[in-house]
């Protein structure tokens, strides 16, 4: 936590969720201080706060939102530090649009659909149901080639710098680079594994996932 940026924020969620993880980098990237509260989903501040029950929830004073697209822009239009969200008006659509096919298409089949798989496995005594599993992967190999043909032109999602969009797939892919079926794709998907490592390289990175 870097207090560029002095602020009462705090971000409350389970550290582990994909979308803290990508709240938590946009802090650190704008160089804003906060503060983590570890809660889980339908649980404690999150069941009172969000409507839904879901994290991440950013309170800052009186103030509380959810939902982490609301609270990155939120960050964005609030504090300074290095913009996570281009000017130009094609780069700030592009990074919008990377935003979306994450939240609605990638996170569903790689986290929510795959991985869940390993940690709540559905196959008889217990175990991942591999027949499950290899209907996805042909839809999970689709997606990792266009995330690694889009990162081919300048290394980040939209446009020339990083922006939310990378910080909002990066955890995801954390994930999925560690599990049995994404590792041989990543194998075979340079640009993407040149975007991982830089992003491993980050401070922001190396304190959220310390």
């Amino acid at each position: 936590m870097r207090g560029w940026a002095l602020s009462g924020i705090e971000i409350i969620g389970f550290e582990l969720s994909v979308y803290v993880r990508a709240i938590r980098l946009a802090c650190e990237e704008k160089g804003i201080a906060y503060r983590l509260v570890p809660d889980r989903p339908h649980e404690g501040a999150a069941a009172r706060l969000h409507p839904f029950g879901k994290i991440p929830v950013l309170r800052d004073g009186d103030f509380v939102l959810c939902e982490s697209r609301a609270i990155a822009g939120y960050l964005e239009d609030s504090f300074g530090g290095p913009p996570l969200f281009p000017r130009d008006r094609i780069l700030k659509a592009r990074t919008e649009e990377w935003i979306s096919f994450v939240n609605t298409t990638i996170d569903p089949m790689l986290i929510r659909r795959y991985f869940v798989e390993f940690v709540l496995p559905t196959g008889q005594g217990a175990v991942p149901n591999r027949e499950v599993i290899d209907m996805l992967v042909p839809a999970m190999r689709q997606q990792i080639a266009v995330i690694d043909r889009t990162l081919e032109a300048t290394g980040w999602l939209a446009g020339p710098d990083l922006t939310f969009a990378d910080l909002n797939l990066y955890p995801v892919l954390v994930y999925f680079r560690e599990s049995p079926d994404g590792a041989p794709m990543f194998e075979t998907a340079p640009a993407l594994s040149d975007f991982m490592a830089r992003m491993d390289a980050r401070a922001s990175v190396k304190t959220v996932f310390a």
